[in-house]
Protein backbone atom coordinates (compact mmCIF):
# COMPACT_ATOMS: atom_id res chain seq x y z
CA UNK A 1 0.00 0.00 0.00
CA UNK A 2 0.96 3.91 -0.50
CA UNK A 3 -0.49 6.63 0.64
CA UNK A 4 1.11 10.35 -0.55
CA UNK A 5 -0.35 13.01 1.77
CA UNK A 6 0.58 15.73 -0.57
CA UNK A 7 3.87 15.86 0.99
CA UNK A 8 5.07 12.50 2.37
CA UNK A 9 4.72 8.90 1.14
CA UNK A 10 3.84 6.11 3.27
CA UNK A 11 5.23 3.33 1.99
CA UNK A 12 4.46 -0.77 3.05
CA UNK A 13 6.77 -2.99 1.25
CA UNK A 14 6.12 -5.75 3.35
CA UNK A 15 5.47 -9.13 1.50
CA UNK A 16 7.21 -7.18 -1.62
CA UNK A 17 10.18 -9.28 -3.17
CA UNK A 18 13.07 -8.04 -4.96
CA UNK A 19 12.94 -8.34 -9.32
CA UNK A 20 14.37 -11.07 -9.89
CA UNK A 21 16.44 -11.00 -13.24
CA UNK A 22 14.49 -13.71 -16.39
CA UNK A 23 16.36 -16.70 -16.56
CA UNK A 24 18.43 -16.37 -20.16
CA UNK A 25 16.79 -17.53 -22.53
CA UNK A 26 13.93 -17.07 -25.86
CA UNK A 27 10.65 -15.17 -24.74
CA UNK A 28 7.74 -13.43 -26.58
CA UNK A 29 7.73 -9.58 -26.83
CA UNK A 30 6.16 -6.48 -27.98
CA UNK A 31 7.49 -3.83 -28.53
CA UNK A 32 6.26 -0.72 -25.99
CA UNK A 33 8.11 2.12 -26.98
CA UNK A 34 10.60 2.66 -29.75
CA UNK A 35 12.52 6.67 -29.93
CA UNK A 36 15.87 7.25 -31.98
CA UNK A 37 18.12 9.58 -30.19
CA UNK A 38 22.22 10.16 -29.75
CA UNK A 39 23.76 8.06 -27.51
CA UNK A 40 24.63 10.20 -24.42
CA UNK A 41 27.73 7.73 -23.88
CA UNK A 42 28.87 7.32 -27.77
CA UNK A 43 27.06 10.90 -28.86
CA UNK A 44 26.21 8.52 -31.87
CA UNK A 45 22.78 8.15 -32.98
CA UNK A 46 20.80 5.04 -31.71
CA UNK A 47 17.12 3.14 -31.87
CA UNK A 48 16.08 2.72 -28.33
CA UNK A 49 13.24 -0.19 -28.00
CA UNK A 50 11.73 -1.40 -24.65
CA UNK A 51 9.80 -4.34 -24.94
CA UNK A 52 7.28 -6.17 -22.75
CA UNK A 53 7.64 -10.11 -22.38
CA UNK A 54 4.31 -11.60 -23.23
CA UNK A 55 5.25 -15.25 -21.40
CA UNK A 56 5.95 -17.08 -19.49
CA UNK A 57 4.13 -16.43 -16.80
CA UNK A 58 5.64 -14.70 -14.29
CA UNK A 59 7.16 -12.35 -16.63
CA UNK A 60 4.83 -11.34 -18.49
CA UNK A 61 4.27 -7.75 -18.33
CA UNK A 62 8.49 -7.40 -17.54
CA UNK A 63 9.69 -4.73 -19.52
CA UNK A 64 13.21 -5.11 -21.39
CA UNK A 65 15.55 -2.45 -22.65
CA UNK A 66 17.31 -2.75 -25.79
CA UNK A 67 19.00 -0.39 -28.22
CA UNK A 68 20.92 -0.66 -32.01
CA UNK A 69 23.33 2.22 -33.00
CA UNK A 70 22.28 3.54 -36.13
CA UNK A 71 25.76 4.03 -37.66
CA UNK A 72 26.86 2.22 -40.78
CA UNK A 73 28.88 -0.78 -39.10
CA UNK A 74 26.13 -1.47 -37.20
CA UNK A 75 23.46 -1.66 -39.91
CA UNK A 76 23.73 -5.48 -40.49
CA UNK A 77 22.66 -5.97 -37.12
CA UNK A 78 19.72 -2.81 -37.46
CA UNK A 79 18.88 -5.05 -40.25
CA UNK A 80 18.60 -8.23 -38.69
CA UNK A 81 16.30 -6.61 -35.94
CA UNK A 82 14.09 -4.89 -38.56
CA UNK A 83 13.28 -8.29 -39.90
CA UNK A 84 12.73 -10.26 -37.16
CA UNK A 85 9.85 -7.24 -36.28
CA UNK A 86 8.52 -8.69 -39.93
CA UNK A 87 9.95 -6.73 -42.36
CA UNK A 88 10.39 -8.32 -45.79
CA UNK A 89 13.82 -9.38 -47.11
CA UNK A 90 12.52 -6.62 -50.41
CA UNK A 91 12.03 -4.13 -47.56
CA UNK A 92 15.59 -4.50 -46.58
CA UNK A 93 17.46 -4.21 -49.52
CA UNK A 94 17.00 -0.99 -50.58
CA UNK A 95 15.80 2.40 -48.88
CA UNK A 96 13.61 2.34 -45.77
CA UNK A 97 12.02 5.31 -44.05
CA UNK A 98 10.58 4.43 -40.64
CA UNK A 99 9.04 6.01 -37.81
CA UNK A 100 10.32 4.83 -34.94
CA UNK A 101 6.90 4.83 -32.89
CA UNK A 102 5.40 2.71 -36.12
CA UNK A 103 7.42 -0.12 -34.43
CA UNK A 104 5.08 0.06 -31.20
CA UNK A 105 3.17 -2.67 -31.17
CA UNK A 106 5.51 -5.30 -32.94
CA UNK A 107 5.86 -9.03 -31.77
CA UNK A 108 9.40 -10.82 -32.08
CA UNK A 109 11.25 -13.07 -29.80
CA UNK A 110 13.98 -11.90 -27.73
CA UNK A 111 17.21 -13.67 -26.54
CA UNK A 112 17.67 -12.41 -22.97
CA UNK A 113 21.27 -12.83 -21.51
CA UNK A 114 22.35 -12.62 -18.14
CA UNK A 115 25.50 -10.88 -16.54
CA UNK A 116 26.86 -9.78 -13.60
CA UNK A 117 27.87 -5.67 -12.97
CA UNK A 118 29.05 -3.99 -10.15
CA UNK A 119 27.44 -7.24 -7.87
CA UNK A 120 24.17 -7.18 -9.36
CA UNK A 121 22.44 -9.62 -11.59
CA UNK A 122 21.72 -7.74 -15.09
CA UNK A 123 19.64 -8.57 -17.94
CA UNK A 124 19.63 -7.58 -21.58
CA UNK A 125 18.37 -8.58 -25.23
CA UNK A 126 21.55 -10.35 -26.83
CA UNK A 127 19.44 -10.52 -30.10
CA UNK A 128 15.94 -9.86 -31.73
CA UNK A 129 14.29 -12.89 -33.75
CA UNK A 130 10.55 -13.05 -36.02
CA UNK A 131 8.36 -15.62 -33.92
CA UNK A 132 8.34 -17.65 -36.83
CA UNK A 133 11.46 -18.99 -35.85
CA UNK A 134 10.72 -19.40 -32.24
CA UNK A 135 7.51 -20.89 -32.19
CA UNK A 136 7.07 -23.04 -28.97
CA UNK A 137 9.48 -20.97 -26.72
CA UNK A 138 8.90 -20.09 -23.17
CA UNK A 139 11.86 -19.89 -21.90
CA UNK A 140 14.75 -21.85 -23.59
CA UNK A 141 18.65 -22.12 -22.97
CA UNK A 142 20.26 -19.13 -25.31
CA UNK A 143 22.07 -21.84 -27.34
CA UNK A 144 19.33 -23.97 -28.13
CA UNK A 145 18.11 -24.29 -31.71
CA UNK A 146 14.62 -23.33 -32.66
CA UNK A 147 13.36 -26.57 -33.49
CA UNK A 148 14.42 -28.00 -29.78
CA UNK A 149 11.88 -25.29 -28.47
CA UNK A 150 9.29 -26.83 -26.69
CA UNK A 151 7.08 -24.67 -25.14
CA UNK A 152 3.08 -22.77 -25.38
CA UNK A 153 4.14 -19.01 -24.94
CA UNK A 154 4.64 -17.88 -28.59
CA UNK A 155 1.30 -20.28 -29.34
CA UNK A 156 -1.16 -17.35 -29.91
CA UNK A 157 1.01 -15.15 -31.49
CA UNK A 158 1.01 -14.00 -35.02
CA UNK A 159 4.70 -12.40 -37.25
CA UNK A 160 3.97 -9.10 -37.49
CA UNK A 161 3.01 -8.67 -41.21
CA UNK A 162 3.12 -5.56 -44.11
CA UNK A 163 5.42 -2.93 -41.30
CA UNK A 164 4.47 0.89 -42.32
CA UNK A 165 7.13 2.27 -44.54
CA UNK A 166 7.08 5.99 -44.47
CA UNK A 167 6.70 6.94 -48.78
CA UNK A 168 6.94 10.93 -48.73
CA UNK A 169 10.10 12.55 -47.99
CA UNK A 170 8.38 14.81 -45.30
CA UNK A 171 7.69 11.82 -43.43
CA UNK A 172 10.76 12.02 -41.46
CA UNK A 173 10.73 13.28 -37.93
CA UNK A 174 12.71 16.56 -37.53
CA UNK A 175 15.21 16.48 -35.07
CA UNK A 176 13.41 18.74 -33.10
CA UNK A 177 10.44 15.90 -32.29
CA UNK A 178 12.52 12.95 -31.45
CA UNK A 179 12.14 14.22 -27.49
CA UNK A 180 14.97 15.35 -25.25
CA UNK A 181 18.53 13.26 -26.37
CA UNK A 182 20.14 13.87 -23.06
CA UNK A 183 17.45 12.08 -21.03
CA UNK A 184 19.03 9.32 -20.36
CA UNK A 185 22.37 8.04 -20.43
CA UNK A 186 22.47 4.92 -22.84
CA UNK A 187 23.77 2.60 -19.68
CA UNK A 188 20.37 3.90 -18.06
CA UNK A 189 18.34 2.89 -20.62
CA UNK A 190 19.48 -0.58 -20.80
CA UNK A 191 18.87 -0.95 -17.23
CA UNK A 192 23.03 -1.89 -16.63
Amino acid sequence: MAVFDGEILDLDFSGVSDLAAPPPGMYPARVDECHAALSKTSGEPTLYFQFVLLGPEGFVGRKVRHSRSLQPQSRPYLKRALAALGYTQEQLESHLRVRPEELVDMTCAIRITNAMRDGEMTYGVARMYPITQATGAQIAPAEAPFSDLEDAAFDNLEPTTSPKVADEPDDILPDDELGDLDELSEDDFLGL
